[in-house]
């Protein structure tokens, strides 16, 4: 097996690849790659990626469009035996690489705060810091609605008209890439795990689908979304599905607001999601936002058999267009 990393060759995956892709041993835990891997590999055009090291897949990596121009990595997966080679962020620059001459003006990932290598990478590559986030799935409605205690509640949704209104500052135009600022993102409207910027055009949407609220004259607002992945993502690793929540999960992706503003808010939510059957949500929101939440709730009983409550620790990279090498 070859350590010179001339005679690994990145490309496009494809058909034929797939049993060798799903065969791969890596470290990674939760592996949610085999519910997605036949539609990733059916993209045209192809935006599922390959490692190969003499004629075998060494590792993969997949990526999206959270919103034009706006290119998210994931998936990325190193097989054991071509660890510690370098192999990783020679991948990695040739992602951007490609999403760049895909039309990119930024590239991001999310990763866990515990993935030590990922983080290595993106300070080999000089790709910033632009934000911690924490991400939920499974949040039961009942011990929060505890938590908050009895209080006022209300939770009107937003018209359109009204949406902009409520952007937490100017719409971001690009990124802000301070270490450790968080930058204007939001999760995307069926996923927890990809995010965008954070921009009116957002807000509208959401108005229109009728997932944007707030409590009082925009004291709190809160953008809900729906997490599409949860329950199939799950039934394809073998955990049972949520009888309450379905294949699809309400998604909480941001919650704006003083202290009064956010309970008053939180308060009306559980409410309005109740009364249409739903006992839990998935939460993906920025590291204030989420550690107040946190606050109320540290911990909760598994949403799904087999799996372990609680809140995931995650790092935002990202790079634009203009600062690539």
């Amino acid at each position: 097996m070859t350590s010179d990393l001339s005679a690994i060759r990145f490309r496009a995956a494809r058909p034929e690849d797939r049993a060798a892709i799903l065969a791969l041993p890596t470290r990674f835990e939760g592996e949610y790659v085999p519910y997605f891997l036949d539609a990733w590999l059916a993209e045209r055009p192809v935006r599922l990626w390959v490692a190969e090291a003499e004629g075998h897949v060494a590792a993969f990596a997949h990526l999206t469009w959270t919103a034009p121009g706006e290119a998210w990595l994931h998936a990325m997966r190193v097989g054991v035996a071509y660890e510690g080679r370098g192999l990783g962020t020679a991948f990695t620059r040739w992602q951007l690489e490609q999403a760049w001459a895909a039309g990119a003006r930024v590239v991001r990932l999310i990763t866990e705060e515990r993935n030590v290598a990922i983080h290595r990478i993106m300070e080999r590559l000089g790709v910033p810091l632009l934000a911690r986030w924490r991400i939920a799935e499974g949040m039961p409605l009942a011990p929060l609605a505890e938590a908050l205690g009895p209080g006022p509640e209300e939770a009107r949704p937003v018209a359109p008209s009204e949406a902009a209104s409520l952007l937490p500052g100017p719409a971001a135009a690009g990124e802000r890439t301070a270490a450790g600022e968080e930058a204007d993102l939001v999760a995307v409207d069926g996923s927890p795990w990809e995010l965008r910027s954070l921009d009116a055009g957002v807000l509208e949407e959401a108005a229109r689908a009728g997932r944007l609220f707030r409590a009082g004259e925009a004291a709190a607002a809160a953008l809900l979304g729906e997490d599409e992945e949860a329950g199939a993502a799950r039934a394809a690793a073998g955990a049972a599905p949520d009888p309450a929540g379905g294949p699809r999960l309400p998604l909480l992706r941001r919650l704006e607001g003083g202290e009064v503003g956010r309970r008053r808010l939180l308060r009306g939510l559980v409410r309005f999601l109740r009364a249409r059957g739903t006992e839990r949500w998935a939460v993906s929101l920025p590291e204030e936002q989420a550690a107040w939440l946190e606050r109320l709730l540290p911990t909760w009983e598994p949403g799904w058999p087999g799996e372990e409550g609680g809140w995931i620790r995650m790092r935002v990279y990202g790079r634009a267009r203009e600062a690539s090498a």
